[in-house]
């Protein structure tokens, strides 16, 4: 066999092994994204290094996914934390050593923000208006 024979025959065995290889980059199994959000339903943002001061103040829900605050008013707000600061594990919220359970009264301090900033949002958070809980 020729060389340029023998190149291109090498040529058509590494094509389709390099071809699946790239198209699995990126890709995941239907349904990997709701199972993310089943297990963090805390919205985020890179974390910034400083804080707005308003304060958010009500009931922490956790509903369809997305965890929330619920004000006196029955209005929801979805509170973002900075990337890293907050986790939930088996209904508990923990954010600065502090531990919250859906039902319990909350206090964020920060402010609104702008939606393009968001790292994460669950899927069901839908429209809900957004808190950026300061650092």
């Amino acid at each position: 066999m020729t060389r340029p024979a023998r190149s291109l025959v090498l040529f058509l065995l590494v094509l389709p092994a390099f071809l699946v290889g790239c198209a699995a980059v990126g890709s995941q199994s239907p349904g990997a994204e709701s199972q993310a959000a089943a297990i963090n339903p805390l919205a985020t943002y890179p974390a910034p290094a400083t804080g707005m001061d308003a304060l958010l103040r009500g009931t922490l829900r956790l509903s369809n996914g997305c965890v929330t605050v619920e004000g006196t008013d029955g209005s929801l707000a979805v509170p973002v934390f900075p990337s890293g600061d907050a986790s939930w594990h088996d209904g508990v919220l923990t954010w600065q050593g502090h531990e919250y359970r859906e039902g319990d009264s909350v206090e964020f301090g920060g402010g609104g923000g702008v939606p393009s900033k968001i790292q994460y949002l669950p899927e069901g958070c839908g429209d809900h208006q957004t808190w950026f809980v300061g650092p």
